[in-house]
């Protein structure tokens, strides 16, 4: 008999073992040929795959709250990626939540997702520091940016930063607070 590994099928079934508890189970099957090429049997080997089933769900489970927080967040959350394009830094986001969506004045965070944020700044020597501090993972506090949304209208924020990794390459998560009033009052309150 030969057994034909390019014909294997893979199987994932739950089993319940007992009342108590159930197991997940995995199956490897393989059909065996006899000499004229018909089936004869098969090969069957299983194992118990509960424990990895069990952190699997469980991490799943995690992300899926992460991902829920960060989505009501108040605050505008982005995680951004950043290479060096000609000699220069180029930012893109990777993820950004409605709150970053509706700062920008875009009704879907999709809309802010992708896009070169250099259009988005104001003072590029601003971007050009903020961005090359993110990229060497330097960690940012209350860093005050000039921004720009697609409309033209100039707006202020405070950003906070942590280097994270997310799809498997290191980026900066970015908390965007907008501190435009406070920053329109402290000028009112300069010029008088």
């Amino acid at each position: 008999m030969e057994v034909v590994e390019s014909k294997q099928a893979v199987l994932d079934r739950e089993f319940i073992s007992n009342r108590r508890s159930a197991r997940a189970l995995r199956y490897s099957v393989v059909p065996m040929f006899d000499n004229s090429g018909g089936i004869s049997g098969a090969l069957a080997i299983g194992r118990d795959v509960t424990a990895q089933k069990t952190v699997t769900d469980a991490l799943k489970a995690s992300e899926e709250n992460l991902r829920e927080i960060l989505e009501k967040s108040p605050l505008g959350v982005a995680v951004i990626s950043h290479s060096l394009e000609d000699g220069r830094i180029e930012a893109k986001r990777l993820f950004a939540n409605a709150a970053l969506g509706k700062l920008f004045g875009q009704r879907l965070p999709e809309d802010v997702i992708g896009n070169d944020i250099s259009k988005t700044w104001v003072d590029l020597d601003q971007y050009y520091k903020a961005n090359k501090a993110m990229s060497d993972g330097v960690d940012l506090a209350n860093f005050e940016a000039h921004r720009r949304r697609d409309d033209g209208t100039e707006f202020w924020v405070s950003v906070n930063t942590c280097s994270v990794r997310f799809d498997n390459q290191k980026c900066t998560m970015a908390w965007h607070f907008d501190i435009t009033n406070r920053r329109q009052a402290e000028q009112y309150s300069r010029q008088l």
